[in-house]
């Protein structure tokens, strides 16, 4: 039963996990589903709250949460999310083989042409296996549902694909693909040098890993490189503005995002029976349950549970440590209403699919995912006139509008 009808007929609600929107295929509207939630006063004011617990909850949640969860300026729901940054993996049996001391690969994939070059040489292979280029690694906030609406900082919203950002990076996998270091194969037989992580990391040091090839790697984080995202989905746990049980429900509210074991229990399920540890206490989650295996985190306080291979110890001190680094690049509070341009975001993602691979309808997107071009330049004007014409600028132009809006009204 919906929210609303369930507050019309007064049924006990009283802790709520609002989801993120899910994305159809044909998109045809948009709903921010926290934003519909307050606009609809189906959550009760959490500033009180805060106010009370503050002093326990900045143990365990950063600053930084409260303000991404704030809607006209007040506090709805919270929700913590662990951000991440990108990272490349070397195949250690290589690196050994030839002498090649990890310490020495910087961060930077394209920092290390020299090093590829080097293993190329020596196994006669080309060193990079084909990773799809991505647009989160351009370090700027592309706009859901949007496939190319970017924010960045002292701009405000731009077409993605007009950027330097867009251009530099798309350069570089081209420059890769030039100098014939990058297999750019579908043969999952071959167990390459170098290849993209399995999850994101959100770690600050190298740290070996072993994959699903058997083969040990050198996992190398880029810190330079932000895995740009402003509400991660948006999901927020809020009490309903009709509970009849607030005391209770506000003191659940705290236990969800302070008490590990509970934490742990939601995100993970049962030690041994959904999950692993390993002498260090780092969690390897064996659950079939997708539910756990992708959505766990949205219902409690992933800062606290277990890390992973590819998670700091401390998340919580990792994140205030992305925030303080990259923080200021997102416009914090402000939410694209998609509904008045949501013709022309269907249109243009149609065109440049999120998704880089070979099933795409798109055109333009299956070039870039096989690096089938041949003068960069010439590419980007031909695929942003086809954006612009489909809409791509009203869509910009109406975010900056909205943004400035939003300014206006000082929330």
């Amino acid at each position: 039963m919906e929210l609303t009808e369930l507050k019309k007929s007064r049924q006990q609600t009283d802790v709520i996990t609002i989801l993120p929107e899910v994305e159809e295929e044909k998109l045809t509207e948009w709903n921010n589903t926290y934003r519909c939630a307050v606009d609809n006063e189906l959550l009760m004011d959490l500033d009180d709250w805060k106010e009370e617990n503050g002093k326990v909850l900045e143990k365990f949640l950063t600053d930084y949460d409260f303000e991404l969860s704030k809607i006209d300026n007040k506090l709805y729901g919270i929700s913590s999310n662990v951000p991440s940054t990108f990272g490349i993996m070397y195949q250690k049996e290589i690196l050994d083989e030839y002498g090649i001391n990890p310490e020495n690969i910087e961060s930077n994939l394209f920092d290390n042409i020299d090093l590829l070059n080097k293993v190329k040489k020596e196994t006669n292979e080309k060193p990079v296996k084909e990773m799809g280029f991505s647009v989160g690694k351009t370090g700027l906030w592309t706009v859901p549902p949007t496939n190319n609406l970017a924010w960045k900082k002292d701009e405000g919203f731009i077409s993605l694909s007009k950027s330097k950002e867009y251009k530099d990076v798309l350069n570089q996998w081209l420059s890769l693909k030039q100098q014939d270091l990058i297999n750019l194969d579908d043969d999952e037989s071959v167990v390459p040098f170098v290849k993209l992580p399995e999850k994101s990391i959100s770690r600050y040091d190298k740290f070996t890993y072993l994959s699903e090839s058997s083969k040990d790697y050198i996992v190398v984080p880029d810190g330079s490189i932000p895995d740009m995202e402003l509400y991660w989905g948006d999901n927020k746990t809020a009490i309903a503005s009709w509970s009849e049980n607030v005391e209770n429900a506000k003191d659940f509210l705290l236990k969800l995002f302070t008490d590990k074991d509970i934490a742990n229990l939601i995100q993970y399920g049962t030690e041994g029976q959904d999950y692993e540890l390993d002498e260090n206490n780092r969690i390897t989650v064996t659950t079939s349950s997708l539910g756990l295996r992708i959505s766990g985190y949205q219902y409690t306080n992933p800062k606290i549970t277990y890390s992973s291979i590819y998670e700091e110890d401390d998340k919580v001190a990792y994140s205030n440590w992305f925030y303080s680094t990259y923080g200021d690049n997102f416009p914090k509070g402000f939410r694209f209403d998609a509904d008045p341009v949501i013709t022309e975001i269907a249109t243009t993602n149609d065109i440049l699919s999120a998704y880089f691979n070979t099933l795409t309808d798109s055109e333009w997107t299956n070039k870039i995912y096989e690096l089938d071009i041949d003068d960069l330049d010439t590419f980007l004007k031909g695929l942003n006139e086809e954006l612009d014409d489909a809409g791509m600028q009203k869509i910009v132009d109406e975010a900056n509008r909205q943004y400035q809006k939003w300014l206006k009204e000082g929330k």
